[in-house]
């Protein structure tokens, strides 16, 4: 998430449905587009009829008041399983981390 540039993603959002002459939408997010939407949606209500999340979150790394992301250890755990299972279509890296007891 770190790569996203705040207001960028919103820029674009806005640029695409003004180009499609949409004036409001059904937002749908699942996973890690969750932040991005609902980001969205606060800032821009007049553009969203209603936002439909699927399983995400509001943030992706645990802050005060915030508990339910992953601590900064886990963030650099995933972050190193993903890189280096990039590409070979294991996607054991969020598995182990989220929920180790699935994986045999």
């Amino acid at each position: 998430m770190d790569n996203f540039v705040e207001g960028v993603v919103d820029a674009d959002v806005t640029a695409v449905l003004d180009a499609i002459g949409c004036e409001q939408m059904v937002l749908i997010a699942a996973a890690h587009s969750g932040a991005v939407a609902i980001r969205y949606a606060a800032l821009h209500p007049d553009r969203v009829s209603a936002l439909v999340l699927i399983a995400t979150y509001a943030h992706y790394v645990r802050k005060d008041g915030y508990a339910c992301g992953l601590t900064a250890d886990e963030l650099e755990r995933y972050d190193t399983d993903l890189r280096a299972q990039w590409g070979t279509g294991m996607t054991l890296g969020l598995l182990n981390l989220l929920a180790p007891s699935k994986v045999g």
